[in-house]
C-alpha cells in the first residue's frame, strides 16, 4: 500500500512539474505575443487587432475595420520594450510594463498592462488603456527586481 501511495504522489508531482516547466514557457510566450500585438495595434490604430487582444468589456468603443496607420509598426521597428512580471502566471495573470515609439506622433509612450488568460485560452489585456501605476505597484510589490526583459528598446539606425 505504501508503494502505491508513493507511486501516486510521484506521478502527481511529476505531472505538476512537467506542466510548470514544459507548458508554462509556451503560455508565457503566447502572452508576450499578445502584448506585442497590443503595441502593434496601438501604433497602427488597428481596431480589429486591438479587439483581439483586449477583454470584451472594452471592445465596444472600437470600430470594426478601422486601421488608421497601416505599416507604422514597421516604422516603429525595434523601438519598443516589454518587461514581464510573471509571478502570478499560475493564476492566469501576467503583468507587463511596456514602452513603444509611436511614429505618427513621433514620441514614446509607456504603460502598465495586466494580461489575463480567458476561458478560450487566449491572452488579453484587462483594459484598453492599461492599468494605473498604483495597481501595478501593488501587484508587483516585492517582485520589482524580478521583471524579465522580453524585448529591449533598440534605436533604429538611419
Amino acid at each position: 500500500m505504501k508503494k502505491l501511495i508513493y507511486a501516486v504522489v510521484i506521478t502527481i508531482a511529476a505531472t505538476l512539474l512537467f506542466g510548470f516547466i514544459i507548458l508554462t514557457p509556451k503560455t508565457v510566450k503566447e502572452s508576450d505575443k499578445a502584448v506585442y500585438n497590443f503595441i502593434k495595434a496601438s501604433v497602427e490604430a488597428d481596431h480589429d487587432l486591438r479587439r483581439s487582444v483586449i477583454t470584451k468589456e472594452d471592445q465596444d468603443i472600437l470600430e470594426k475595420g478601422v486601421h488608421l496607420y497601416p505599416g507604422d509598426a514597421k516604422k516603429m521597428g525595434e523601438r519598443y520594450m516589454i518587461k514581464r512580471f510573471d509571478h502570478l502566471k499560475g493564476q492566469d495573470k501576467i503583468y507587463y510594463y511596456i514602452e513603444y515609439y509611436f511614429p505618427n506622433n513621433k514620441r514614446d509612450y509607456a504603460m502598465n498592462l495586466l494580461m489575463e488568460k480567458g476561458s478560450d485560452g487566449k491572452w488579453r489585456s484587462s483594459s484598453l488603456t492599461g492599468i494605473d501605476s498604483d495597481e501595478m505597484r501593488a501587484a508587483i510589490a516585492g517582485q520589482e527586481d524580478k521583471g524579465v526583459i522580453v524585448h529591449k528598446y533598440k534605436e533604429r539606425k538611419q
